[in-house]
C-alpha cells in the first residue's frame, strides 16, 4: 500500500494518515473482533502495524523526503454504552460484516455483543450509563514525497 500511495502522490506532495496504535484502545478493539472475524488472507500483515513507527519508517523512510510521526488521541462519544454498540453494529464496516455473518448463530452474535459491551465498560471515561467517552490513541503520519 505504501508503494501505491507514493506512486499516486505527485513529486513533493504530502501523504497524511492516522492509524490506530496496537497498544491503544483501537488495538484492543481489533483484538476483540478477531475471534469473530474470518481469518485474514494468507500472507496478510495485521493492519495495526501501520500504527507503529518502526513499520511506517520501513515503508516510507528511504522513499520520502521527510517523515513525521506523532502519537495523539481523540475521543469517541455516544449517549450510552448500548448506543455506542448499536452505532458500530450499524455503521462500522468490519462490525457490520461480522454481525451479518453471525446472523445464523445467535449465541455467537450475543457473545460478540457482550464482549463489545465489556470493552465499552472498560474503556469508558464518561459516566457508567452515559454519555460514553472512549479515548483512542492514533499515530499521525505525514510523509512528503521526494521531488
Amino acid at each position: 500500500m505504501a508503494t501505491e500511495l507514493l506512486r499516486v502522490c505527485r513529486p513533493g506532495g504530502t501523504i497524511g494518515m492516522i492509524n490506530f496504535t496496537p497498544e491503544g484502545r483501537g488495538g484492543e478493539f481489533f483484538r476483540l473482533l478477531a475471534p469473530y472475524a474470518p481469518p485474514p488472507p494468507p500472507g496478510a500483515l495485521p493492519p495495526l502495524m501501520w500504527g507503529t513507527e518502526e513499520h511506517v519508517r520501513k515503508l516510507f523512510g528511504h522513499r520520502a523526503e521527510s517523515l513525521e510521526m506523532t502519537r495523539r488521541e481523540y475521543i469517541e462519544s455516544a449517549a450510552s454504552p448500548r448506543a455506542y454498540v448499536n452505532l458500530f453494529k450499524q455503521t462500522f464496516g468490519p462490525m457490520v460484516a461480522i454481525s451479518t455473518s453471525r446472523a445464523d448463530n445467535p449465541e455467537r452474535a450475543a457473545a460478540l455483543q457482550q464482549d463489545f459491551l465489556d470493552f465499552v465498560a472498560r474503556s469508558n471515561r464518561g459516566t457508567r450509563e452515559g454519555p460514553v467517552q472512549i479515548p483512542y490513541e492514533y499515530l499521525l503520519i505525514v510523509a512528503r514525497k521526494r521531488q
